[in-house]
C-alpha cells in the first residue's frame, strides 16, 4: 500500500542534517581559585540541545590515589568568534573548575583550575575542542564537580556539575575508553558492535582486566502514578572472559552483539567500568524501528497493539498523528517536537537503558523540559511551573545505587500525578505539544 502522507521521515531527516565535527586539541591558561560554600542541593541546567550557551561534555579518569585528568570538549556552534588584532576570528572559552569533597550534609570546597580555550580560526568552521587538566583529588571521597563555562566575546555564562567518584579503588573512572587515541577519551558509555576500541585502566594490578557480558531486556516504565515493584538484576553473567594489559595498561577489543560488558579489576567487587552497545546513530533516532517503541507513551494497548502487528508501521503511526492534529503541517510539527525529546532523553538519561526508556526519560518526552532542576549526591528533583508555588508538579527522582552506571535515577511515584499525566496526554492527542 502507497505511504498516503510521508511526514515522519521527513521529520526524522530534518534531524539527520548533521554536521560531522572535527576535534582538535588546543592549548590551555591556567590560574588558581578557592573558597568555600554548600552545594548538598545544586541547581543543574535544563535538560535541552536548545540551550544557547556553551554547548560541552566532560570525562575524567584517575591517573593515580591523589590526582585525577578532566578532559574538557566544547562545540563551537554557539561561541562568539570576533575579529582580533590579526585578520582572523578568534573565541576564547574560559572554564573555572572547582571540586567539592561531598557529605552527608554538606560538601567541603577544594582548590580549584580556571583555564582559558582559545580557538583561532578565519573561517569560523563549526568544530570541537579539547582540552585537559589535571585536578588534585584524594582516593576514598567521593566529588562534586562544578564547572563554570564563560563565552569571553559574548560574556554568556553557564554552571554544570558533574559527579566524581574515587571511594572504590576498582571503580569506573579508573578506566576510560577510547575509539583510537587514548589521548582522546569517548565521552560515552555507547558503543557500536563490530568497532575496535581501545581500554585503559590504571586499576588493575595483576595485569589482566575480568570482562562480564550481559544481554538483557527491561521493560518500559509504568505512569507516573503507578506503583511496581521492578524485578531485581540477575547478576549471572550471559559469557565471562579476561583481557590481558600491555605495557600501556592498554587492550585492544571489538565490540560484539548488543548487551553490555562489564569490565573489573577485581572480580569479587561489583565496581567497574560498563560500556553498552546499541545503535550506531545513537542518541539520535534515524530509522522506523526507533520510532515505535517509544509511541508507546502516547496510546492505550490496544493501539500499540495495532501497531506492532501492522506490516506498514510508519504509516499506522502517521494515521494516528494526523487523525490527532488533523492537518499534516501541524502532524509534521507534533511529530519533530516528540521525537527531538526523545533523543533528548537518550543523550542525558541513558544508562543500563536507553534514555527515552526511564523513568527520567519518560517525564521528559510527555511533560518536557522541566523549569527548574535540582541535584544532591541522591536525588534529582524536577519542577515544573514556579518554585513553591502549589500548582506546580515537582518530581522525585532517586539514583539507583548501580554496578554499571551512576545515571540510573528511579522516579517516587504517587498517586496525585494522574490527573497531570492524563492531561498531558490528551493535549498531545488533540494534536498540541505539552
Amino acid at each position: 500500500m502507497k505511504n498516503k502522507h510521508p511526514i515522519i521521515l521527513q521529520a526524522v531527516k530534518l534531524r539527520l542534517e548533521r554536521l560531522l565535527l572535527p576535534v582538535f586539541i588546543v592549548g590551555l591558561i591556567l590560574t588558581g581559585c578557592s573558597s568555600g560554600m554548600d552545594i548538598n542541593r545544586m541547581a543543574v541546567p535544563d535538560y535541552s540541545s536548545e540551550d544557547l550557551n556553551v554547548e560541552t561534555d566532560f570525562q575524567i579518569f584517575h591517573t593515580t590515589l591523589d590526582s585525577s585528568r578532566l578532559f574538557i570538549k566544547i562545540n563551537t556552534k554557539n561561541l562568539l568568534y570576533t575579529r582580533g588584532s590579526s585578520s582572523g576570528f578568534s573565541a576564547r572559552v574560559q572554564v573555572i573548575i572547582t571540586p567539592y569533597i561531598l557529605g552527608d550534609d554538606s560538601a567541603i570546597k577544594l582548590k580549584g583550575k580556571t583555564i582559558q580555550i582559545n580557538d583561532e580560526d578565519a573561517d569560523k568552521s563549526v568544530k570541537q575542542l579539547l582540552a585537559a587538566t589535571d585536578l588534585y583529588l584524594p582516593d576514598g571521597k567521593e566529588y562534586s564537580i562544578s564547572m563554570k563555562i564563560t563565552d569571553l566575546n559574548r560574556k554568556r555564562d553557564i554552571t554544570k556539575f558533574f559527579l566524581s567518584e574515587k571511594k572504590f579503588p576498582h571503580s569506573r573512572q579508573y578506566f576510560m575508553a577510547a575509539e583510537s587515541d587514548v589521548t582522546i577519551p569517548m565521552f560515552s558509555d555507547r558503543i557500536t558492535s563490530g568497532k575496535a576500541y581501545i581500554i585503559k585502566t590504571n586499576a588493575a594490578k595483576s595485569g589482566k582486566v575480568y570482562v562480564r557480558y550481559y544481554q538483557r531486556e527491561f521493560s518500559l516504565p509504568p505512569p507516573p502514578f503507578a506503583y511496581y515493584d521492578p524485578p531485581s538484576f540477575n547478576y549471572e553473567p550471559d559469557s565471562v572472559f579476561t583481557m590481558e594489559l600491555n605495557s600501556k595498561n592498554e587492550f585492544r577489543m571489538v565490540a560484539g552483539d548488543r548487551g553490555f560488558y562489564h569490565f573489573q579489576a577485581d572480580p569479587e567487587q561489583k565496581q567497574g567500568f560498563t560500556l553498552f552497545t546499541g545503535s550506531e546513530d545513537h542518541p539520535e533516532v534515524t530509522v522506523v524501528d526507533q520510532l515505535v517503541e517509544p509511541f508507546r507513551y502516547l496510546v492505550s494497548s490496544r493501539e500499540f497493539s495495532s501497531v506492532i502487528k501492522g506490516e506498514e508501521k510508519k504509516r499506522i503511526i502517521e494515521d494516528f498523528w494526523m487523525e490527532w492534529c488533523g492537518n499534516k503541517e501541524r502532524a509534521r510539527s507534533a511529530i519533530e517536537a516528540y521525537y527531538l525529546r526523545v533523543e533528548e532523553a537518550n543523550k542525558h538519561f541513558s544508562s543500563h537503558v536507553d534514555g527515552w526508556k526511564s523513568d527520567r526519560g519518560l517525564v521528559y518526552i510527555v511533560y518536557g523540559k522541566p523549569n527548574k532542576v535540582y541535584r544532591s549526591s541522591s536525588v534529582e528533583t524536577w519542577i515544573y511551573g514556579e518554585e513553591n508555588n502549589p500548582m506546580s508538579i515537582t518530581f522525585n527522582f532517586i539514583k539507583v545505587i548501580n554496578p554499571f552506571t551512576v545515571n540510573d535515577f528511579r522516579l517516587n511515584r504517587e498517586d496525585y500525578y494522574k490527573p497531570t499525566w492524563y492531561r498531558s496526554l490528551e493535549a498531545w492527542r488533540n494534536g498540541r505539544v505539552y
